[in-house]
């Protein structure tokens, strides 16, 4: 509340001189030159000597930064004076009568801009006690870190590496010399380095990032695959950092592979007829509901044909089972070569197959089995005088077929095409051919 007759300037002046009388925040206005012009008593205290007006900054002993880096006047005069940008919560550290003290400190323009010479209003906070007590705990975090059996890294607002954990020197191939100090995009895939830059950028923005796979590149370039979750943490100079905790499931992915490689092929052998390679009877069924569910859905033409070689007892008994597998798998390569990619072919019993042909009417299933019957006469076997020839039911889907009635239907057609003589074809409602 204002006091009856006050004016905002009588009352910052009060808000000013409080301030000055502070007993735990020091107050120093420095010249450009780095001279003090004034210091309160708890600014006394706090750099030990006194009194401190007239002296120079620079001597009260070496500045540093958190991380122990060289501060110089300098530092930060052009941003609080040219720019009139504050600083806020930097932590210097300084050397007073050989003692180490910590201060946070916040540094201003002392005045308004344009009047009188430029001065910084520097406000210091001792805070040593707290400081050697977060040095401490983060000293025993550090052991506790090398000391555990998964890699940890440290990694600072930037993406540099500060501190690595043994697990994590011998997962990479690198030394803690060796990574401290460099971007972590080092241990990653070049293709990989501006993603994973940026994923850190968002992670110390938020805090938030999911458990993820990723690929890390070792010291002598090989590839390994880590699972990686980080938290974050805010360090010692208050600034936010970066740890991820990294586990080698290069071995484990491997086997992912071969068992997902092993399941294919066991699902392959499920599917498959081992002599002739084409589907076995029910992937061809699987397949025929697929699209005859597409043809009834969107009103596609689907045709589907019984194939049987004619005569095939015959020829096995005549020339032995080995002749008799040769004409299938030959058999089989043919029909494969006619299809289309579009097509699927099964072999459904002893000499029997099926085609199923999506986008397909009776005139180009008749002319599938025109070239097919051509190119069937053309083939010759180990047994010397030996011809092959089918007979071919089509069955061509109408509006409430479903997959029994169209087999049934080719089926039906098959018989009608043997009924003739053999190494003829017939759809469905039609003459042999």
């Amino acid at each position: 509340m204002r006091v009856s007759g006050s004016t905002p300037e009588v009352e910052a002046m009060g808000a000013v001189a409080q301030l000055m009388a502070s007993d735990d925040l020091g107050v120093l206005i420095v010249r450009v030159d780095g001279v003090i012009d004034y210091a309160n008593l708890a600014a006394c205290r706090v750099l030990g000597t006194e009194p401190l007006a007239g002296q120079r900054l620079q001597a009260l002993g070496p500045l540093s930064d958190a991380e122990d880096r060289p501060l110089a006047l300098q530092d930060f005069t052009a941003q609080v004076l040219d720019e009139n940008r504050p600083i806020n919560d930097l932590i210097v550290g300084v050397c007073v009568q050989g003692d180490r003290r910590w201060l946070r400190v916040h540094v201003l323009r002392s005045g308004a801009a344009g009047e009188g010479p430029p001065r910084l209003l520097l406000l210091l906070l001792d805070i040593t006690a707290s400081r050697q007590q977060e040095l401490s705990m983060f000293g025993r975090f550090s052991q506790v870190l090398d000391a555990a059996p998964v890699g940890i890294c440290i990694i600072d607002e930037e993406g540099r590496f500060e501190h690595v954990n043994p697990a994590y020197q011998q997962l990479s191939g690198y030394t803690a010399a060796e990574l401290v100090g460099q971007l972590l995009t080092l241990v990653v895939p070049e293709e990989a380095r501006a993603e994973i830059a940026e994923r850190h950028r968002r992670f110390i923005e938020t805090g938030q990032e999911p458990r993820s796979e990723q690929q890390l590149v070792t010291r002598d370039g090989k590839p390994r695959v880590v699972l990686s979750e980080s938290c974050r943490i805010s360090g010692p100079d208050g600034r936010y950092r970066r740890i991820s905790f990294v586990i080698d499931i290069t071995a484990r992915k491997l086997l992912e592979q071969k068992l997902e490689e092993r399941n294919r092929e066991l699902e392959e052998m499920a599917s498959t007829d081992s002599l002739t390679g084409l589907c076995n009877r029910r992937r061809i069924l699987d397949i025929m509901h697929e699209r005859v569910e597409v043809a009834r859905r969107y009103g596609r033409p689907l045709a589907v044909m019984m194939i049987d070689l004619d005569f095939f007892k015959t020829i096995n008994d005549s020339h032995g089972h080995p002749v008799g597998d040769e004409v299938l798998v030959s058999f089989a390569r043919l029909l494969k070569s006619c299809a289309r990619d579009s097509d699927s072919i099964g072999r459904i019993g002893g000499e029997e197959f099926v085609l199923v042909m999506p986008e397909s009417t009776a005139e180009g299933a008749c002319s599938f089995l025109e070239r097919l019957r051509t190119e069937c006469a053309r083939l010759r076997f180990s047994a010397k005088g030996l011809r092959l020839s089918f007979s071919a039911g089509v069955s061509i889907y109408a509006e409430g077929d479903n997959v029994p009635s169209l087999l049934r239907g080719a089926d039906k057609a098959l018989y009608a095409a043997k009924g003739e003589g053999r190494g003829r074809y017939c759809v469905s409602g039609q003459s042999p051919r």
